[in-house]
């Protein structure tokens, strides 16, 4: 008889427990099994013993904090996927998480529904190599709910493309997504 398969880890960094409550309840989050760590330095200890499938960082850091972060996780564990939240992301920040293979990138207001179904994705597909697929499942900017891409304008290739448009060395523009 097949023995049964682990159920998914998420390692949630420095999240409040109305967080880590919220985004268990969101639908099909049931078998995930979501830990905390109480900050970076925890993580990183966490990481270096324990297999995480996706790590989650803290949504009350700066951005510039979780790259850094980022790139330590992966000295210790190269294949571990991690979603960058921010309070607030430049355009410049946004490119540098997607550089730094973060496999997905939001912003506050958090929309605890997406974050949970990337959460699932980065768990899900465990062969996925890191940094070949990028998303970013909020606006960077919340000026216009209706244009999702709004403040982006200058980017040639906004970085709320669905995932499988981003692929590295060769980001697509608007003119191939038709």
């Amino acid at each position: 008889m097949p023995r049964p398969s682990a159920p998914p880890r998420a390692l949630l960094i420095d999240a409040d427990a109305a967080f880590v409550a919220d985004l268990a309840a969101q639908s099909g989050m049931g078998l995930m099994r979501l830990e905390q760590a109480t900050g970076g330095a925890h993580a990183l200890r966490l990481l270096r013993t324990v297999s995480y499938d996706v790590v989650v960082t803290s949504p009350k850091s700066a951005i510039a904090e979780d790259l850094a972060l980022l790139e330590e996780m992966q000295r210790v564990r190269p294949s571990v996927k991690a979603i960058v939240l921010a309070q607030s992301a430049t355009r410049e920040e946004v490119i540098a998480s997607l550089r730094v293979h973060a496999f997905a990138c939001f912003t506050a207001p958090f929309n605890m529904s997406e974050l949970a179904e990337m959460v699932r994705r980065a768990a899900q597909n465990p062969d996925e190599v890191l940094g070949e697929t990028w998303t970013v499942g909020v606006p960077v900017s919340h000026e216009s709910a209706a244009a999702p891409c709004a403040g982006l304008d200058g980017l040639r290739d906004p970085p709320c493309l669905p995932p499988d448009r981003w692929r590295r060395g060769a980001l697509p523009t608007r003119r191939t997504l038709r």
